[in-house]
């Protein structure tokens, strides 16, 4: 019996209820294994989220430093020798250089995780599909990001247009009015739903509003079509049985959340960030709003914070 991702579930009542369901689903099964997901934050005995039934605990780890190094020289490798060969050249020679060329952008872009200012992105370079749209952009554009937010942001203007325009393949909309409906939508999933799962009528009902205000030359395509397209070619989103959309990694949106608070009248919004400041379902969404605001902005949240309650 697999159950993922109990840290999705945000009210902290109902994540104490599974639990003990799942003690009790557990005792009457002898022969029975039941594996239970979470993220760290989503399990915390001192809360009472705990399972009280016999059990092992293993952590999924990140990719060690030794890991990525070795991932990023597999990638680069397998990407500069399936460049196309120049006319006329020598097959050794072409080949000792483009496994130069990987072996250069390897360790440049290693020596840049490991800089100590560099700390938040050699976190996510801990995670496979990250570190993979890292390598891509640094072997494309001869760009290594900054920055977490930077990070985010690249990666998805790649997987909502860059990618395809790499093949010739006409984009379903620009990245900047796709985040302009993601952002919003991703806000709406984080305030509104309070969960990563959106029922599909109303995920497309939410779409569309924010679809119908965009200024483009081209008529926007609808709903359902946007949809189509964020699963099944940019994939960021998951479409799970035809009767829900989620984001395929759901650390996109609390990115496009965060980053929604700080357009949509971030001083408007600090009163609900100090709400919720401490709450595992909002420490993403605030660290990516705090990235991201000017310091008036941020001077106001401490000063809201400091004199709540």
């Amino acid at each position: 019996m697999l159950l993922d991702g109990l840290d999705e579930i945000s009210n902290t009542e109902e994540r104490k209820e599974v639990c003990r369901w799942i003690d009790g689903a557990w005792s009457g099964f002898s022969k029975a294994r039941f594996v239970v997901t979470s993220r760290a934050t989503g399990y915390r005995k001192e809360e009472g989220i705990e399972l009280d039934a016999d059990h092992e605990r293993a952590d999924v780890q990140d990719f060690t430093p030794q890991q990525q190094e070795r991932f990023l020289r597999s990638w680069f490798t397998a990407a500069f020798l399936g460049e196309p060969r120049e006319e006329g050249a020598d097959d050794v020679e072409w080949e000792r250089k483009q496994r130069a060329d990987a072996e250069e952008r390897t360790t440049t872009m290693i020596a840049h995780l490991n800089e100590e200012k560099n700390k938040g992105l050699r976190q996510l370079a801990a995670i496979p599909m990250m570190l993979q749209i890292m390598a891509i952009l640094w072997k494309d554009r001869d760009y290594i990001l900054e920055n977490r937010l930077k990070l985010y942001e690249a990666s998805l203007d790649y997987l909502l247009e860059f990618r395809d325009k790499r093949r010739n393949i006409k984009p379903l909309l620009s990245a900047p009015h796709a985040r302009q409906v993601l952002a919003p939508v991703s806000l709406w999933m984080q305030a509104t739903l309070e969960k990563d799962e959106a029922p599909r009528a109303e995920m497309l009902t939410a779409m569309q509003t924010w679809l119908d205000t965009l200024n483009t030359r081209a008529t926007p395509p609808d709903a359902a079509l946007f949809c189509d397209f964020l699963v099944k070619r940019a994939g960021l989103l998951v479409e799970s049985g035809g009767k829900e959309y989620l984001f395929r990694h759901k650390s996109f949106r609390e990115y496009l959340a965060g980053v929604q608070l700080k357009e949509d009248r971030p001083y408007e919004q600090l009163q609900t960030l100090v709400t919720h400041f401490g709450e595992d379902w909002w420490t993403e969404p605030l660290r990516f709003f705090i990235a991201s605001v000017d310091a008036g902005v941020f001077d106001a949240f401490m000063e809201k914070l400091f004199n709540s309650p």
